[in-house]
């Protein structure tokens, strides 16, 4: 696994750990153990909840799993 997609994991987490509880059921339970252990443990992401993502400085990375994870989970 790229060390990138390692960190941004640790971005994408902390983003579907504040899902409200029906968006967060919807993303497959595999998909958020291998998030979890593949995440790289030492990153310290910078994401702040108290501003919208959109103004934050994420991962490239990030906002491509996140997009994925839109797409194939949360549309539907």
């Amino acid at each position: 696994m790229n060390a990138s997609y390692k960190k941004a994991f640790v971005e994408v987490e902390q983003i579907i750990n504040a899902l409200d509880e029906e968006s967060y059921q919807k993303i497959p339970k595999n998909l958020i153990q291998l998030i979890e252990t593949q995440k790289d443990k030492k990153f310290r992401s910078k994401i702040s909840f108290k501003k919208p993502l959109i103004e934050q400085k994420l991962l490239p990375e990030t906002k491509a799993v996140l997009a994925v994870i839109h797409r194939l989970y949360l549309c539907s």
